[in-house]
């Protein structure tokens, strides 16, 4: 049985959007965000959206998808396209409310998936750090 959220104001989906970033999973999840009731929506891909880095799934996707390789593009393009979800990928984004009695309140919001580059984990782009 699906659960239904009472009316909100915003949703913040911070990574890890499936388990290892199939398009079909991709799918399901960004339908839900998008039939939930918020005013805004916001998503940020986690280190299981390795779809969501063209680069990143050059050079580590058949490790999880050696049997039915997945579209790094189509992935992206599924979540840019949404008209109701505001998809950051170390960007910033001005987010408006939906609904009309509030269409003077605002805010700007920056947020990145990238990941410091440490350990053997497969993240996102990793960015090199100073010590």
């Amino acid at each position: 049985m699906p659960y239904y959220w009472r009316f909100q104001a915003v949703l913040i989906h911070a990574g890890d959007l499936n388990n290892q970033g199939a398009l079909p999973e991709l799918h399901k999840t960004v339908d839900w965000i998008e039939e939930s009731d918020f005013e805004a929506k916001i998503v940020i891909a986690g280190n299981h959206g390795i779809t969501l880095d063209s680069a990143v799934y050059q050079e580590h996707g058949l490790h999880f998808h050696n049997q039915n390789p997945q579209s790094s593009d189509e992935c992206i393009r599924r979540l840019r396209d949404s008209s109701s979800i505001a998809y950051l990928n170390h960007e910033s984004k001005e987010i408006r409310p939906s609904r009309e009695d509030r269409s003077r309140t605002y805010f700007k919001v920056f947020k990145s998936p990238y990941s410091p580059a440490r350990g053997r984990l497969i993240t996102l782009r990793r960015i090199e750090i100073e010590a």
